[in-house]
């Protein structure tokens, strides 16, 4: 159930921001970075997720089409609306529809990012009434491993 939470939660980004991205850019630095996600479901805290991620020059601009939350997942349709984007901030509201699920999340992103973080929240509502709530932090730790 946490897997379905994430991916209705944080995967419409990978689908929604690109269309977002058309208009504004946002580019991190390459290297190594620490990455966690947590959020509640109905006021009940999930289990934060803590990884790591390295990003490579060339791959540095792919921040807002999902690079950052795990790369676009075919299963989501998901579309932006009421979109406010400055130099280093972006809101929109969502709704995204994973296929044959017959669940729906729609709701309010917030991010703020800058060359070497990503902060992201979200609130939202599961089915239009079970409260979900997220965020996602990133920052930049060094140099990614050799090879």
């Amino acid at each position: 159930m946490m897997r379905l939470i994430y991916v209705l939660s944080l995967g419409f980004a990978a689908a929604a921001l690109p269309q977002i991205a058309a208009a504004q850019s946002a580019t991190l630095e390459p290297g190594l970075y620490d990455r966690s996600r947590g959020g509640s479901l109905a006021g009940n805290t999930l289990e934060r997720q803590e990884t790591e991620i390295c990003i490579r020059e060339g791959e540095n601009d792919k921040i807002l089409e999902g690079l950052i939350l795990g790369g676009n997942d075919d299963d989501v349709e998901c579309r932006a609306s009421n979109v406010e984007w400055t130099a280093s901030t972006v809101r929109t509201d969502f709704i995204c529809e994973p296929d044959h699920s017959g669940f729906v999340v729609s709701g309010t992103m917030d991010a703020k990012y800058g060359a070497d973080f990503l902060n992201s929240t979200m609130d939202g509502k599961l089915n239009g009434s079970v409260e979900i709530k997220t965020d996602f932090k990133m920052r930049r730790r060094g140099e990614c491993p050799a090879g």
